[in-house]
C-alpha cells in the first residue's frame, strides 16, 4: 500500500505541473491523485497504529479475531478446510474457508506454525492442506 501511496503522488505531481503548463484540466486531476495518495497514507497509517492491538485467541470452538474498534468470531466447526502457505517449510500464512463462503487470511501473525497447529488440532487433520506454493 506504501508503494500504491507513492504512485498516487508521483502521478499527482506529474498531472498537476502539466496541467499549470498546457492550461487544462490535468491540475484537477492531479488534485484527485493528491487525495487518493494521503487517503492510501493514512489507510496504512491507521493499520500501523492498531497493529499492536490486534489479539488472536480461540474460545469455546470460535475463533476470536479482536482489535480497538472490532470483534470478529468464526465457529471453527464451521470450517470447511484450511491451507497452510509455507515457503522454504516456515508457515507463512493461514487461509481458513468456512462453510457460509468467503475466506480469513491470516498472516503476519508472530507465531503462525503453533497458530495453525492449535487450529488442526481442533478441526481435524483432513480438512487442513500445506500448500508449497505461497500466494500473495
Amino acid at each position: 500500500m506504501i508503494i500504491a501511496s507513492l504512485m498516487y503522488l508521483t502521478v499527482s505531481i506529474v498531472l498537476a505541473v502539466i496541467g499549470v503548463f498546457t492550461e487544462n484540466y490535468g491540475m484537477f486531476i492531479g488534485l484527485m491523485f493528491l487525495y487518493m495518495a494521503w487517503h492510501s497514507y493514512k489507510g496504512i497509517s491507521g493499520w500501523v497504529s492498531h497493529a499492536s492491538s490486534l489479539t488472536f485467541s480461540v474460545e469455546d470452538d470460535k475463533l476470536v479475531f479482536s482489535g480497538s474498534a472490532f470483534e470478529n468470531k468464526v465457529s471453527l466447526s464451521s470450517i470447511k478446510k484450511m491451507v497452510v502457505q509455507t515457503k522454504k517449510g516456515e508457515a507463512l500464512s493461514v487461509l481458513l474457508f468456512p462453510d457460509s463462503g468467503g475466506l480469513e487470511k491470516l498472516e503476519g501473525i508472530d507465531g503462525v506454525k503453533d497458530f495453525a497447529d492449535e487450529i488442526e488440532s481442533i478441526i481435524g487433520a483432513d480438512k487442513v492442506k500445506y500448500a508449497r506454493f505461497f500466494h500473495r
